[in-house]
């Protein structure tokens, strides 16, 4: 799926909660559709967000200050791998 594509079918409210999920999760998502994903309102989406080491680093600095506790612990938590 391109970057296009996707935003069309995300704007649409065409995707549903758990593709957004696995799209999150998915470790070839593109770093764009991932930056998309993280600020979703679904907690769902953000944690796979989170925990998806292409999620740019920016991204999960700011998902460790998210407002759900699991979140914010999954985000540090890929921080710290991809430091080491």
């Amino acid at each position: 799926m391109t970057i296009k594509e996707f935003e069309i079918q995300y704007a649409l409210g065409s995707m549903s909660h758990k593709m957004l999920m696995r799209l999150a999760g998915f470790d070839k998502t593109s770093k764009k559709i991932l930056v998309v994903l993280s600020k979703d309102p679904a907690g769902g989406v953000r944690y796979w967000a989170a925990s998806n080491p292409n999620t740019p680093e920016e991204v999960l600095k700011m998902l460790s200050k998210d407002k759900e506790r699991y979140i914010k612990y999954e985000a540090v938590k890929t921080l710290k791998c991809l430091r080491e």
